[in-house]
């Protein structure tokens, strides 16, 4: 293969970039060298690997590695040119963005340096919801709770992937700066650290976001997005009591309140 890439070099290296691909994997690392292959640029014999070696020098093909807690086998792509971190990590999924801390962080509100928290969407399914009882309630939020026991770690980063549902990717929004890159947008993100605060830092941080964006949110589309999600539990206790304790003023928290159920919330 050597002596054929190398006379190759050139027109490797122009195909390459004309492709536009900037994240490989090894399967499309593989695919891409069977391209080459067919237009008789590499030999029969050549191996990914020494691609790699001979594109080096072009910037092509940087290669990064992400581990996984569970001590499963580490991920390995390689990167063509620069690209942001947050564009690299988008590829890990497949209808993925980014949320809780991390879309907090995008908004320009400090929050979990070194986390980055990636939602994964899923279509809703029809499963029968059981009924709504106290003891329901208590079972599922007495105790703290916990980060996923399963994550990647890559440079200084723990990446965390969360599941939820979505619909029509409401509240969902692409990054003009980053195209490929999804946020949560402000609203749904008070939405997401309200339901699940350790995300951002704990219940005084979610405060503290509260009043940081007081004047700037719509409680309109925070109670759209809250409606929509048809969610089992009342959270709309939890984020009138962040509105009202914020400051905000009553007729934006009065509605959360109307909604407010017979049951003790945590």
């Amino acid at each position: 293969m050597s002596k054929k890439i190398d006379r190759n070099i050139l027109e490797i290296k122009k195909f390459i970039n004309a492709a536009g691909t900037q994240i490989y994997d090894i399967n499309a690392l593989g695919a891409l060298l069977d391209e080459l292959r067919l237009r008789d640029w590499v030999g029969a014999r050549g191996t990914t690997e020494e691609l790699i070696e001979r594109m080096a020098p072009f910037n092509l093909f940087k290669k990064e590695v992400i581990h996984r807690s569970n001590n499963a086998r580490p991920l390995y792509y390689y990167l063509t040119g620069d690209i942001s971190d947050l564009k690299f990590l988008s590829n890990l999924s497949t209808k993925c963005f980014f949320s809780h801390a991390t879309a907090l962080t995008w908004q320009g509100i400090e929050s979990l340096p070194g986390s980055i928290f990636q939602t994964i969407g899923q279509l809703e399914n029809s499963k029968p919801v059981l009924p709504l009882s106290q003891q329901a309630i208590d079972n599922a939020f007495e105790k703290p709770q916990r980060k996923p026991s399963n994550y990647y770690s890559w440079k200084n980063y723990a990446i965390y992937q969360l599941h939820r549902k979505v619909n029509d990717q409401i509240g969902i929004v692409e990054d003009k700066k980053n195209t490929g890159v999804y946020f949560t947008d402000m609203e749904q993100t008070l939405l997401d650290v309200s339901i699940r605060p350790l995300y951002a830092g704990g219940v005084k941080n979610v405060i503290a976001t509260y009043q940081t964006l007081k004047g700037t949110i719509s409680t309109d589309k925070l109670m759209h997005y809250l409606e929509n999600g048809n969610f089992i539990y009342p959270y709309q206790q939890a984020i009138g009591f962040y509105l009202e304790y914020a400051g905000y003023p009553e007729e934006q928290w009065a509605a959360f309140q109307t909604m407010k159920s017979s049951y003790n919330f945590y």
